[in-house]
């Protein structure tokens, strides 16, 4: 199977915000992911659009999640980095600072079809924890793609097959 992301009948698009997914308690929310194709063993997930609006400075939050994909790797085995954000906005007199991705693309991890949640939690870029209840606000948009599915039913050069027993 193949993954495609040409092909928009195989992607799903995953909106929250503190009205969907709220606080599990200060450091993590739970992020409800649809139903999707079952027949498909795995699906590759990644952070598309990420903005935080703190009341707090920090150099940077990574954002990550506390499943385990299968291509990733991190040696502090504190679950896994989805997305890198930087501050592109402050207003300092009010301490307000708005915090967004700070690059385009972010990776794609390769995470079992049947996943119905992401726990999510945060981290300084020096690698200490900074908590949800630092943010006024915080929004996240996921991408969800599915391996290409052959068309409906059984591909037909393989039915002949499965009815001779091959």
């Amino acid at each position: 199977m193949s993954y495609n992301s040409d092909n928009a009948a195989t992607c799903q698009y995953v909106f929250a915000n503190p009205q969907t997914s709220g606080l599990t308690n200060a450091d993590t929310i739970v992020v409800p992911l649809p139903g999707g194709l079952e027949r498909a063993p795995n699906v590759m997930i990644s952070l598309v659009q990420c903005k935080l609006l703190s009341g707090t400075e920090t150099s940077g939050i990574v954002v990550k999640m506390q499943e385990s994909p299968s291509n990733y790797f991190s040696a502090d085995n504190k679950g896994c980095a989805l997305g890198v954000t930087d501050i592109d906005y402050r207003q300092v007199g009010d301490a307000f600072f708005h915090y967004g991705l700070d690059h385009d693309i972010n990776p794609a991890y390769n995470i079992a079809s049947n996943t119905r949640n992401l726990t999510l939690f945060l981290e300084t870029s020096n690698g200490t924890a900074y908590s949800f209840q630092n943010m006024v606000s915080y929004t996240f948009i996921f991408k969800l793609e599915y391996p290409d599915q052959p068309p409906a039913g059984i591909v037909n050069q393989y039915a002949a097959e499965i009815h001779r027993g091959l």
